[in-house]
């Protein structure tokens, strides 16, 4: 018969025929297969079958489409009374079946075997792209993979899959996918390695992106052995949102915009051994995690993961039970008192602990040097340190558990209104342009108009101060000023000398610069500790103002909380967004840099050390420096199996690696761009040898 079926054919066709392949059902083109009929469209073994189907497949009580191998395309309709609407046994060479659907794929059979019968069913390994307006329904289950862990099993997922009775997904292992769609199972929405096992079964990596929803009458998504689940979307169960099995360290991200709607267990005990971990991830704005540590929110997590520039507040009766470890460089603000007479280790730098409402922690402190504890509403002096007891003394009374070895002259503490933090202000005595002139910043008023770098006047919507002592400077390098000299950014900027927190931002070239980032340009240090009172101007939405002649930015509402002195005076801040890039590393940072005269040259030295810090979709930070060559940042290749990405230069400052002794604290890097989805390996090494990075090769979820 010919390779084009473009009239109505009331039996089941077996198809053994190499001239018919490829095999294209029209759209005026129908196989309808009565019940005497296996299947509709049954295809010879031995062969890779390519089926385009714009028409339609219908078996009464047989299969859809059965064969071996085969890249089926519908883009019309299968649909099958009995076992599969699509079934692709596999072979012993694993190579790949493929399903691609913008169409509809329905199985109606629902006798009661979970592990079996299904609209697609990909045997050994395969790929099953479900586009937009997609549909794939199955009685029993969507898709059931049954690879048994031998192969890779990928899906894409932007339409609708629906298995009535039992999953939505159903594989045995190495599944990669990635949902923008739909999927709801009457018992699971996504389950991995329920059946079969296999000893290659697990190694699961779900993406569920904002917009996606998973679903289950049971569980949302139940994962088996070292899987990583990326949630921005909604997923969803009766008895769990999501539920890791014990015996493998598990790892959630957990993005500001997810929604879990039920329980979430990382699957192991705290002490069990295998360390499942909670990854907090960066976003547009503050997450709040709601339940850390009870069993009706995220529990069975033995390690919190903040990334670096993340904000995440727990809510409700929030616990970090005896055992957590917080890694990475970011903020956690407790919403209630931390639990447990246990340890609590810190794993990394820079990370703030905040304990909102006076709830102070009560757990021994781990691994705190280079770390913070925040308590609100605290205003203590530190009275006393020994015997693993940190006292705090005055109206509070505080007294921490820290372990390790310690004189209380290792402890520092910063005041203000019972809160540490980090300003990104304008120091006094900063000369702003204002419509009647120039003016010292801490003359400016609400309602004054401000020169913009645009040439605009606006108004002064807010000025808040806040004044900190030698001895807070001192004990916080990141209070010190960054002083910029006159004519230090060229073509006679700043016109005299200017003062800024280091994390006030510069416009430069197009992108805003935090200060701190320019330390090593000739002319620009940080100042040597001293009191010092920082301004910080607002406007009704985030711009830039002439500072002693330089573009310098506005306030803006940050992932990290900024108390004033005079916060009370606020008004409700206003909805804004950044005027322009922020860039704290990078090529673009390179180039300013070196236009400025700093000795800013990438090239590869001797060995390179270093750390890959956080491993997110379209994501990859850390750092990277080279100790026989201090001064010449990393330049880095990104490549996905063996093909390049991208590249990404470790250039960016960081006060923790500075106190690590990492040369002068540049050598941060953030790498975001695209990664393929389902790429096996992703390494990051120096662009100049090929060296790898502490870390490289690894696996990131697509």
């Amino acid at each position: 018969m010919a390779g084009t079926i473009s009239t109505t054919i009331t039996h089941g066709i077996y198809e053994q025929q190499a001239a018919s392949n490829p095999l294209t059902i029209t759209d005026t083109g129908a196989i309808l297969a009565g019940a005497a009929d296996s299947s509709a469209l049954s295809l010879a073994s031995g062969s890779l079958w390519t089926v385009v189907n714009d028409g339609i497949i219908s078996a009464a009580t047989g299969y859809g489409i059965r064969a071996s191998l085969g890249t089926i395309i519908n883009q019309g309709l299968i649909t099958a009374g009995g076992s599969y609407g699509i079934r692709l046994d596999g072979n012993t060479t694993l190579t790949d079946s493929v399903v691609v659907n913008s169409g509809t794929i329905i199985d109606t059979h629902a006798a009661p075997l979970p592990g079996f019968y299904a609209a697609i069913y990909i045997g050994r390994s395969g790929e099953v792209t479900n586009q937009a307006h997609g549909l794939i329904s199955g009685a029993n289950n969507g898709i059931n993979n049954y690879a048994l862990g031998t192969g890779p099993e990928k899906i894409v997922n932007a339409g609708t899959i629906v298995g009535a009775t039992y999953d939505g997904i159903s594989s045995s292992g190495k599944l990669t996918l990635s949902n923008s769609g739909l999927i709801t199972g009457g018992a699971v929405g996504i389950v991995s390695s329920a059946y079969g096992g296999g000893s290659g079964s697990g190694n699961n990596f779900v993406t569920n992106v904002a917009g996606g929803v998973i679903n289950g009458g049971v569980y949302g998504v139940s994962l088996t052995g070292l899987s990583t689940l990326t949630n921005a979307g909604v997923i969803g169960g009766r008895s769990a949102a999501v539920m890791f099995s014990a015996g493998a360290a598990d790892r959630l991200i957990d993005d500001p915009g997810a929604v879990f709607k039920g329980k979430v267990s990382g699957g192991n005990a705290i002490g069990s051994g295998f360390a499942s971990t909670l990854e907090l991830a960066a976003g547009a704005a503050t997450g709040t995690l709601v339940g850390l540590g009870t069993s009706t929110g995220f529990y069975d997590f033995a390690a919190v993961s903040v990334d670096a520039g993340a904000a995440w507040s727990l809510a409700g009766a929030s616990t970090l039970a005896a055992g957590t470890t917080l890694a990475d460089s970011g903020q956690l603000t407790l919403a209630s008192a931390i639990a447990g007479t246990g340890t609590i280790a810190f794993a990394g730098a820079g990370i703030t602990l905040t304990a909102e409402k006076g709830a102070v922690p009560t757990p021994t402190l781990a691994g705190f040097k280079n770390n913070f504890v925040d308590l609100v509403g605290v205003d203590e002096t530190i009275s006393s340190f020994g015997g693993g007891k940190l006292t705090l003394g005055g109206a509070a009374a505080i007294t921490l558990a820290i372990a390790g070895t310690y004189t209380q002259s290792d402890f520092n503490a910063v005041y203000a209104n019972g809160e540490t933090v980090l300003t990104a202000c304008y120091a006094e005595g900063t000369v702003i342009e204002t419509a009647d002139g120039p003016a010292a910043v801490e003359d400016l008023r609400p309602g004054m108009r401000l020169r913009t770098a645009s040439g605009a006047l606006r108004p002064v919507r807010w000025v808040g101060y806040r004044r900190h002592t030698a001895t807070d400077v001192a004990a916080r390098d990141e209070l010190r000023p960054v002083r910029i000299a006159a004519g230090a950014l060229g073509q006679g900027l700043p016109s005299r000398e200017l003062r800024l927190s280091p994390e006030h931002a510069l416009l430069l070239d197009g992108v805003l610069v935090p200060a701190i980032q320019l330390l090593g340009v000739p002319g620009i240090d940080q100042e040597p500790p001293g009191a010092v009172t920082y301004f910080n101007i607002e406007l009704d939405t985030h711009d830039t103002i002439l500072a002693e002649g330089v573009a310098a930015e506005t306030f803006i509402e940050g992932s990290a909380r900024v108390v004033f002195d005079n916060a009370e005076t606020r008004p409700a801040p206003p909805v804004t967004i950044p005027c322009a890039p922020r860039i704290v590393s990078g090529p673009v940072l390179a180039s300013i840099r070196r236009r400025l005269g700093a000795p800013d040259a990438e090239r590869a030295a001797g060995t390179v050390v270093g750390h890959i810090e956080s491993t997110a979709p379209g994501r990859i930070g850390g750092w990277a420096f080279q100790p026989e060559a201090p001064d010449a940042p990393v330049r880095l290749l990104i490549a996905a199996d063996g093909v390049p990405c991208g590249t990404a230069v470790a250039n960016g400052f960081r006060f923790d690696l500075r106190r690590a002794g990492l040369g002068h604290g540049q050598a941060a890097f953030t790498y975001t761009g695209p990664i393929p989805a389902g790429a096996h390996s992703v390494s990051v090494t120096r662009a100049g040898d090929g060296a790898h990075l502490p870390g490289s090769p690894f696996r990131v979820a697509a």
